[in-house]
């Protein structure tokens, strides 16, 4: 697939990952105790990895450690965190620990990474780097 192909397959995932990251808050504030909107945080975060893949073939050259150090955080603790919801929706709460504190912990420190080198490679406006940098706590 080439580059531009990714960066424009990338957006599209991206937004999507953000209307299911709020359908998933909505839902959650109608059903907290229902455990089907774990499933709807699997895909969004599916999708947000899908829109970062996106991002990184829009300036793969120009962020350095930095950004792929941010990447890689990233995408490492969000696949932990699938594959704890992945086995909590199995019935087991073996990885329960790793969903909750120990995931969401590597992604805010992978975002502010990848947005401290999205700011320096300016690729992006600034406030792209300024957004992935704090809609993450937000």
């Amino acid at each position: 697939m080439s580059s531009s192909a990714l960066i424009r397959w990338g957006k599209l995932a991206a937004m999507l990952g953000g209307v299911v990251w709020l359908v998933d808050n909505l839902l959650f504030l109608a059903f907290p105790q229902a455990a089907w909107t774990n499933a709807v945080v699997i895909v969004a975060t599916l999708l947000v990895l899908a829109g970062l893949v996106g991002f990184h073939a829009l300036r793969k050259k120009r962020y350095g450690r930095i950004g792929r150090a941010g990447l890689w955080t990233i995408v490492i603790a969000s696949m932990a965190r699938i594959l704890s919801l992945i086995v909590f929706l199995a019935g087991s709460n073996a990885l329960i620990w790793l969903a909750y504190p120990v995931a969401p912990s590597g992604i805010l420190v992978g975002f502010v990474l990848y947005g401290t080198a999205t700011l320096q490679a300016r690729v992006l406006p600034r406030w792209c780097g300024v957004v992935l940098i704090i809609a993450f706590p937000v």
